[in-house]
């Protein structure tokens, strides 16, 4: 369930042979890991204020950054290095039914770009990298999330709102309890104000308390929630779907006749 759910977010790349995972070019997406010091390793000796002031200080997320769907490896970069190699993306544009990209290339000064269809550009892989990173930009400065303050002042009324007090949000990150955790990179995945939230076992380590408040919170969400969980009682109040993962395949088991408020949500 864990790997299907890595594969939706762009943690795992799908081989060419296995199958094809399709976003559409302005999709929001945050994903939440089972652990929480997946998303935290790198910030336990910081507040939950700097966290989050790092984690979005350039305009984006910095965890979709570390994507393997996103993230150009050593010997892509090689190839990058021929000619006519693509090199960088500059720009999008709908003609059609089909987005066209502006590229640089090698070989061509860098105020000469051209444009090609996304179909033939997306048969190479780290090009195809390049655009999602390219359209990951673009979607924040669409979104505002660009140019979201991240002053004091904004963050801790976004922590508050998760149930994280002025005391937790100054001191360490280390010094926070499991459920204390899992608000904080379920509060920082909120930051980016997605259309699609990926969680896999939210509940864990969170109290009953913790859990009531996230489930109204996902079924108060406007947008899409995938989650992976074994709490029955939490899926049940915020699943219309439920995807039955086994034997290399997934099946829609359960199908809910009407929507949970204005939220889609899906259960693994």
């Amino acid at each position: 369930k864990s790997t299907l759910l890595k594969l939706i977010v762009g943690d795992l790349v799908p081989s060419e042979e296995t199958g094809k995972i399709w976003k559409h070019h302005a999709l929001r997406l945050s994903y939440v890991a089972q652990q929480s010091l997946h998303h935290l390793e790198e910030y336990v000796t910081k507040n939950p204020i700097a966290y989050i002031q790092e984690r979005f200080r350039q305009g984006l997320d910095a965890e979709v950054n570390k994507l393997a769907a996103l993230t150009i490896t050593d010997e892509e970069k090689v190839l990058m290095t021929g000619k006519g190699a693509v090199t960088s993306v500059q720009g999008r544009q709908q003609r059609g039914r089909e987005m066209w990209y502006e590229v640089t290339t090698i070989g061509r000064v860098a105020a000469d770009t051209k444009w090609l269809p996304l179909s033939e550009l997306e048969t190479t892989p780290y090009v195809k990298k390049l655009i999602l990173n390219f359209d990951m930009k673009a979607q924040a400065l669409e979104s505002g999330m660009a140019i979201r303050p991240i002053s004091e002042a904004e963050i801790l009324k976004h922590l508050a709102d998760f149930g994280i007090d002025q005391q937790l949000a100054f001191g360490k990150i280390r010094q926070m309890s499991g459920g204390q955790r899992q608000r904080l990179v379920i509060c920082a995945a909120f930051w980016s104000k997605p259309h699609l939230i990926a969680l896999d076992e939210p509940t864990n380590y969170l109290d009953n308390d913790s859990v009531a408040a996230l489930t109204k919170a996902l079924k108060d969400f406007k947008g899409a929630v995938v989650t992976v969980s074994e709490n029955e009682a939490f899926t049940a109040e915020i699943s219309n779907e439920k995807w039955v993962v086994e034997n290399g395949s997934v099946t829609i088991a359960d199908r809910k006749s009407t929507r949970l408020n204005s939220s889609h949500g899906s259960n693994l």
